[in-house]
């Protein structure tokens, strides 16, 4: 009974709320203590409970240039109409160290928005978004959309433009050579375009980003004209042209 006496001093103090089930004797003593601490004391103290009543619902991402935005559906009601805030955040592995980094979360006030667009993360790699809602009393349970395609985004922009574009002749032929520019974050598909005399004269077939040093020669040339190249740079988001390559003149 001492132990009995002093658990009941520790919840009076401390504000626990247990069950203890205690044999004495052949006899059972079933006690619940009900904790002093209501939702309202526990939230301002910072200790919100966990619970699914406001999870989140349809997170969907919008992949952009080194960002993304987000949005999702608000819970089922009777709690949707009871969250005051959002928190998201953005994750994903880090190619260079292969650690999952969660960027820093952006707290949504005005909740009948939904949307938030995160900021500085890396183009080519894959994200997923974890938002948590929040009622006076309550943080929801963690809820990730990680599907690739399906919710998980992939932030990519423009290619960079094609450097040192060197053409080099031969008989009747030029090959053209380029540095390998970046794709940002996307395939990226190279077209080089010969001109004389300042005027287009044609335009390769899609060349793939699939060499270290990217090189294409175009044939059926004049032999004493005069040519000179470009070469540009497509993914999903655009297109980027390079400086006009150095003129060369095919020779037998």
């Amino acid at each position: 009974m001492d132990f009995l006496k002093t658990l009941i001093r520790y919840v009076a103090t401390f504000g626990t709320a247990v069950v203890v089930v205690i044999g004495l004797a052949g006899h059972a003593f079933a006690l619940q203590l009900a904790s002093p601490l209501d939702h309202a004391s526990t939230y301002r103290s910072g200790l919100l409970k966990h619970t699914n009543h406001f999870l989140v619902r349809n997170i969907v991402g919008q992949a952009g240039d080194r960002s993304a935005t987000v949005t999702w559906d608000p819970p089922v009601e009777p709690y949707g109409s009871q969250v005051v805030a959002y928190s998201v955040v953005a994750n994903y592995k880090n190619p260079s160290t292969g650690k999952r980094v969660t960027t820093e979360p952006i707290t949504v006030t005005d909740v009948s928005r939904r949307t938030a667009t995160i900021t500085g993360l890396m183009n080519g790699v894959w994200n997923d978004f974890t938002i948590t809602a929040r009622s006076n009393t309550e943080w929801s349970a963690i809820n990730t959309n990680n599907v690739k395609n399906g919710g998980m985004v992939k932030p990519s922009g423009l290619p960079c433009a094609a450097s040192v574009v060197n053409a080099v002749p031969g008989n009747k032929k030029v090959t053209v050579k380029w540095n390998r520019p970046c794709n940002g974050g996307a395939t990226v598909l190279f077209r080089v375009t010969t001109f004389s005399s300042g005027q287009p004269l044609s335009i390769s077939a899609n060349i793939a980003d699939n060499h270290a040093f990217p090189a294409v020669t175009v044939k059926g040339l004049t032999n004493g004209l005069a040519y000179s190249f470009t070469v540009t740079s497509t993914n999903l988001n655009g297109s980027v042209t390079s400086v006009t390559s150095n003129v060369v003149t095919p020779r037998s």
